[in-house]
């Protein structure tokens, strides 16, 4: 889906992945920075999700989104490319007001610390 101010691409992973195998391979890219990590129910592996973005400092500004599907893997992540960095950083504000409604997170990046990101 293209936008005025990004572009959103799925792309199908190469083999299923558990949310912790993601969480562990992103983590060791250099320049990704974790937003958050949300659990829907403690129990379950299923209707997990976590969010990515470029250290906007150097080079492409993006975001990527992980989450698990009915057999509790992940196939796809879904990549927002943005034009501006402005875009970049209102984007991920709204998204880590959104986030924190809808129930228990694991991890949630400090707003101030995402805020010192795009200064």
């Amino acid at each position: 889906m293209l936008y005025l101010d990004k572009a959103i691409v799925r792309y199908g992973l190469m083999r299923p992945h558990t949310i912790g195998e993601i969480i562990d391979k992103m983590e060791k890219v250099n320049r990704l920075v974790m937003l958050y990590y949300f659990v829907q129910r403690r129990d379950s592996e299923v209707g997990r999700s976590c969010s990515f973005y470029s250290e906007n400092k150097h080079g492409a500004m993006v975001r990527m989104d992980f989450y698990t599907e009915r057999d509790g893997m992940c196939h796809n992540t879904t990549v927002t490319y943005f034009t501006s960095l402005e875009c970049m950083y209102q984007d991920i504000i709204r998204e880590h007001g959104r986030i924190q409604l809808h129930g228990r997170l694991e991890y949630l990046r400090d707003e101030r610390k995402v805020i010192a990101d795009f200064m």
